[in-house]
């Protein structure tokens, strides 16, 4: 499975990442690490955007902190959301701004799982479309 990780800042899905690559799925960034979060990787020249064919088929919002701001460095859900992207949305969750746009939320537990458990189900954009 190809997985877009994003996070309010640097470090915040570092763990994240290691769990979903211990089982063994590919994860993007549109960021690459220790880089500003402008301009995107796919803006920079440093590869194309994860979102590009063949595409991603899950996006994971690692929140550091909770509320109800995004951080530049999230700016990738949007795109990923734009695309049709299912999102999870994990870490410090409470009052994340992206409510209507989840497909689940994982406060303390399985981040792999989740995303294993939303790209084997119709997705509510999916199913509207």
């Amino acid at each position: 499975m190809d997985v877009l990780v994003l996070e309010t800042e640097q470090g915040a899905a570092d763990m994240t990442i290691e769990e979903l690559t211990d089982r063994g799925h590919r994860v993007s960034r549109c960021h690459e690490p220790g880089r500003p979060a402008f301009p995107c990787r796919a803006l920079e020249g440093e590869g194309p955007c994860p979102l590009a064919d063949p595409g991603i088929d899950v996006a994971v919002a690692v929140r550091d902190h909770p509320g109800t701001l995004t951080s530049l460095a999230e700016d990738g859900v949007s795109c990923a959301l734009r695309a049709r992207v299912p999102l999870v949305v994990a870490g410090r969750v409470a009052l994340h701004p992206y409510e209507d746009w989840t497909d689940e939320v994982v406060e303390d537990g399985d981040v792999a799982g989740a995303c294993e458990r939303v790209v084997a189900t119709p997705t509510r954009g999916h199913t509207h479309v």
